[in-house]
């Protein structure tokens, strides 16, 4: 037959489920924060492509085709420290970006950047038409998510997001 239990243990015992529940709260807080700063990253990459289809356009629709550029920042997010790009004003002064008017150098809210995520492409799949993109491996596991817009001087595709397709 059990006796009571004593006070001490009682006392450890609803220590440790209250440290238990605080422990639970404290690894579901990091993921929501860890999830909320992705979809903000993301928002920024999309942002970035819709304002760069939209330039595109514009010069296309005046009779100029943009320069191509490949992946910029170049390199691996990755293989920095902090796991992104820190941002370099000189990558973005020089064509297509300048003549575009684009910098990742602002979030949605119009707030300096530290870093940047997602790399920046530019190409000419077929004559009259271009393609902007921006790609990010935000968890570093090798797969990258991507944004996608094709443009000619009449139309603009919709938005081509990581749910659509990944690289």
């Amino acid at each position: 037959m059990l006796g009571k239990p004593k006070r001490g243990v009682l006392a450890l015992l609803i220590l440790g489920a209250i440290g238990c529940g605080l422990g639970v709260l404290i690894v579901q807080f990091r993921a929501c924060s860890s999830a909320i700063a992705a979809r903000n990253i993301a928002y920024q990459a999309s942002t970035g492509v819709r304002a760069l289809g939209t330039a595109a356009r514009q010069m296309l629709a005046d009779g100029k085709m943009p320069a191509t550029a490949e992946w910029t920042p170049r390199g691996r997010a990755c293989d920095q420290p902090g796991r992104y790009f820190p941002f370099d004003a000189k990558h973005w002064q020089m064509p297509p970006w300048s003549e575009l008017g684009f910098s990742p150098s602002t979030d949605g809210d119009d707030v300096p950047v530290d870093g940047i995520y997602y790399q920046f492409r530019i190409t000419r799949p077929t004559p009259g038409e271009v393609l902007v993109e921006a790609r990010g491996d935000l968890d570093c596991d090798g797969t990258f998510s991507r944004f996608a817009q094709t443009v000619t001087k009449d139309s603009t595709s919709p938005l081509l997001t990581p749910s659509d397709a990944r690289e």
